[in-house]
């Protein structure tokens, strides 16, 4: 475990190695988030909220905000509730001041763990790069060693805990630290009292998805349907080389580096509920207008010769290297200045965003 590693040296020293404390103590008070907001969200069928009582059982939403507010003061219990980011302005400026250092594309998203009283989710592991940021309280974590897999759980328990856990290591997180932990270490985070963890999750994905969402991304993308092999192999008892053969080059040349690019804009930029995104009225657009992206909105972009990809919630839109600077700050600041003199391909692509309500359209003031 590494201790007080200036986060500058994430890559270098500590990425995909080991659990990782940095030296930052983050003042988080600009980023007001309390443990009754973050209840209240609970109540909606479009939030994936969790109620963990007593390291053992599991509830899933929607809540009623007073029968779950109970139940975290009387007992021992845990909420989880992921795409923070996507509901709080305090939470996505959180992100914007202090993970640049995360591409907008890798961001997954931001799960909040909160509780009132003592309180654990239970020794456990997860299975991308994750961030723990102590927004509220305190919380002492234990870390092992070991690289867990699925068959290490305990089949018996509701929740994906570990069968067995031997801490080596632990850190107590105090308001304004942050730990990295690698994919398969197991943890086990207690709180001591009331407390925030806000958990920031790197969207890498696994073989399984790539394999899946990839063959389901050019099946949708694909038109011929007609069958490759118009040969009828009468004189072969076992299957032929040739047909092998043949099958390999098709599925080379679909796994072109082209096709791959395509999906890797619209896999990082898929949302995971796309309800909601609400469409909107066209207003007109002008040099003082401000385009500001939704909470929920995802971008990334990728060169291609004299073209520009740019890819949003999934969809791609094929633009001119001119499109550059307001892509890039729309990405990196989530706004940008509307540009008279962008792309003709640029500003039919604003029209569709702002349309779909991937961004929302303010004047300018002077």
């Amino acid at each position: 475990m590494l201790s007080g590693l200036p986060i500058s040296d994430l890559k270098k020293q500590a990425w995909r190695r080991e659990v990782t404390k940095f030296d930052l103590s983050w003042d988080l008070t600009k980023f007001s988030l309390t443990i009754e907001e973050i209840i209240s969200l609970t109540d909606r069928e479009d939030i994936d909220a969790r109620l963990i009582t007593n390291a053992a059982k599991l509830s899933f939403g929607p809540f009623n905000y007073s029968d779950i507010k109970s139940k975290l003061l009387a007992e021992e219990s845990i909420l989880l509730v992921q795409g923070l980011e996507q509901y709080f302005k305090s939470v996505r400026k959180l992100i914007l001041a202090h993970f640049e250092f995360i591409p907008a594309w890798q961001l997954d998203d931001v799960m909040g763990s909160v509780n009132y009283n003592p309180a654990s989710c239970g020794a456990h592991f997860d299975q991308y790069d994750v961030f723990l940021l102590q927004h509220t309280g305190e919380k002492k974590w234990y870390f092992d060693e070991e690289t867990h897999c699925d068959e290490e759980l305990d089949e018996n328990s509701e929740v994906r805990l570990l069968k067995n856990f031997s801490p080596t290591s632990e850190i107590i997180a105090r308001e304004g630290d942050l730990i990295y932990v690698p994919p398969g270490v197991g943890h086990h985070g207690v709180a001591g009292g009331a407390s925030i963890t806000l958990s920031i999750g790197i969207r890498n994905p696994t073989p399984i998805e790539i394999l899946g969402d990839f063959s389901s991304f050019l099946m949708s993308e694909l038109s011929n349907q007609s069958p490759l092999s118009s040969g009828l192999f009468s004189e072969e008892d076992e299957i032929p080389d040739k047909f092998v053969k043949e099958i390999r080059s098709y599925l080379v040349s679909v796994c072109s580096t082209e096709n791959i690019e395509d999906w890797v804009g619209s896999y990082a930029t898929n949302l995971k509920d796309p309800s909601l995104i609400e469409s909107a009225d066209m207003p007109a657009l002008g040099s003082d207008s401000l385009l500001s992206a939704s909470l929920t909105a995802r971008f990334a972009h990728k060169l291609r010769g004299d073209k520009a990809l740019f890819f949003v919630n999934g969809d791609k839109y094929v633009l001119k290297h001119c499109d550059l600077n307001w892509i890039g700050a729309l990405i990196k600041n989530r706004k940008c200045k509307y540009e008279p003199d962008m792309s003709s391909a640029g500003k039919s692509c604003i029209d569709e965003m702002v349309s779909s309500g991937a961004i929302t359209v303010t004047e300018r003031k002077h």
